[in-house]
């Protein structure tokens, strides 16, 4: 691939030239390229004046671009190589970087646009979106020319959980319940009660169980509509998570007041057969900072000083076995994932 400085980019096979158009060709006229190379993966890395480093497929589509906006020490960047290692090694105006390449892994700095605490991420249609106590972000890497920028959906404001159901989006944020499309917010309902947490079940496809400041809220999606059933029986707290079981029973972490396992009867979901409360006296280190989730289709707890399957019996100090960090690091491979009560961690095997 050859660049010239204001006629675009050619494809030059050892004989002849052929222009080859490039999605970032306008951005070139105005940060010229200054170094390109064929990466491994049949992608071309171009360093660019002023412009940062830009990565397209041999299709000429735009795959990334790394600038300061996202941990790059200069836009200025005079070359680039790469090693036997999947590494990048750049030239620029303030020393030398190296960017691993490919790599699975995407970090996302303070300079990526999302403010505020970080409480629910999802994919959807293509888009990231990232809900926190200040907003709700997207990012949209097919329409995005950086890639790595965040934008604010301006009709919500504080939201704690993102959720699926069928092809549609929900998000929860204050007292209301709406539905996200694109870059854009609709409420579909005042639910009344500071939401917390959205979880769709998989036992009745309709129905989306709302955890709120003071009790668990069934919405049932009829037709177009949104119908707001009522709360469950028997479930007064504060509900912080929520997992549903193979049976359509569900689990649910309270504030402060520890776990909660609910018996649902599927044909009256507003008065469940049972509800047990579990805490300090059944094997938990403490009634607060309890988190419940499924992971490859298996229920798991983490509490405040660890990590533990959730028994599908009743729940006794005989049950759950809580790990030390160092141990979970440990079974990062066979779990995939984990999550503490201080941080978030991802990764991929």
């Amino acid at each position: 691939m050859v660049f010239t400085r204001g006629s675009g980019a050619f494809l030059y096979d050892g004989i002849s030239t052929v222009p080859f158009s490039i999605e970032i060709d306008d951005i070139l006229i105005k940060h010229p390229a200054r170094r390109g190379i064929r990466l491994p993966d049949t992608n071309y890395a171009i360093g660019a004046f002023n412009g940062g480093l830009f990565i397209i497929n041999n299709k000429g589509e735009l795959v990334n671009h790394i600038s300061e906006k996202n941990g790059l020490g200069s836009d200025v960047i005079a070359s680039v190589y790469s090693d036997d290692q999947g590494g990048l090694w750049l030239a620029t105006f303030l020393g030398i970087s190296r960017i691993s390449y490919p790599t699975p892994i995407t970090e996302f700095s303070e300079n990526a646009g999302i403010e505020g605490t970080i409480l629910s991420v999802t994919r959807h249609a293509g888009i990231l979106y990232v809900a926190t106590d200040v907003g709700v972000f997207y990012l949209d890497r097919k329409k995005e020319r950086d890639g790595l920028t965040f934008k604010s959906i301006l009709e919500i404001s504080a939201s704690h959980s993102l959720e699926i159901l069928g092809d549609q989006l929900l998000a929860g944020s204050g007292g209301n319940f709406y539905q996200i499309k694109g870059n854009r917010a609709e409420m579909l309902k005042d639910l009344g009660s500071r939401v917390f947490f959205l979880k769709s079940s998989n036992k009745k496809p309709s129905i989306i169980y709302v955890g709120t400041t003071d009790g668990l809220m069934v919405i049932e999606k009829a037709g177009s509509k949104w119908i707001n059933r009522g709360k469950m029986a028997g479930v007064d707290h504060e509900i912080r998570s929520i997992v549903e079981n193979v049976s359509g029973n569900l689990w649910l972490s309270t504030r402060t007041d520890g776990l909660i396992r609910v018996f649902v009867d599927l044909d009256d979901l507003l008065n469940p057969h049972r509800v047990e409360y579990f805490g300090e006296d059944n094997g938990l280190p403490s009634p607060s900072e309890n988190y419940v989730f499924t992971l490859q289709k298996r229920l798991f707890l983490e509490a405040y000083r660890g990590f533990a399957d959730l028994p599908p019996k009743k729940l006794t100090s005989n049950l759950i076995v809580l790990w030390d960090l160092h141990i979970l690091i440990r079974r990062i491979r066979f779990l995939g994932w984990l999550r503490t009560t201080k941080v978030r961690f991802g990764f991929t095997r």
